[in-house]
């Protein structure tokens, strides 16, 4: 089987919060629902569960593709050009976005976990500002009752 991405960096979005770059040399942290201009023409590795249920992501389906991992996991080769947000084949809209587990907090939560692995000082200030973000929620929901 050719190895298409061998010996290049790639982008890796997973079901999870471990850092890519263990496994994966030369892997960098992605999320297939914000894909920038940089990322075009590179091979990014994105997990199923990520594709429809962690993520929004469907869109990346019309690109070439190669299961891996028994299917787990699939190696999209992202196009020359990223397509702009908003329509079924393109992107996701911030609105459309999903959050991996269904997590109601702002932002990739998976870098919220990977920023206190990578600094466990940062254990401390994390957790202070989700229980914020979900006071702020438990508050915002009892005033529209």
């Amino acid at each position: 089987m050719q190895r298409p991405f061998r010996g290049k960096s790639v982008l890796v979005d997973e079901y999870g919060f471990s850092k890519p770059e263990i496994y994966v040399p030369k892997a960098q942290f992605w999320n297939c629902q914000e894909p920038t201009a940089s990322d075009a023409g590179q091979w990014a590795v994105v997990s199923a569960g990520m594709i429809e249920d962690g993520h929004n992501c469907l869109w990346l389906l019309q690109y070439p593709h190669q299961p891996l991992a028994g299917g787990s996991m699939y190696a999209f080769h992202l196009p020359a050009s990223i397509p702009a947000q908003g329509s079924p084949d393109r992107p996701p809209t911030p609105a459309a976005q999903r959050n991996f587990g269904g997590v109601p907090l702002q932002g990739d939560v998976r870098l919220v976990f990977l920023n206190t692995i990578r600094d466990a000082e940062q254990l401390q200030p994390t957790w202070d500002r989700m229980q914020a973000q979900f006071q702020a929620m438990a508050e915002a929901r009892k005033k529209k009752q």
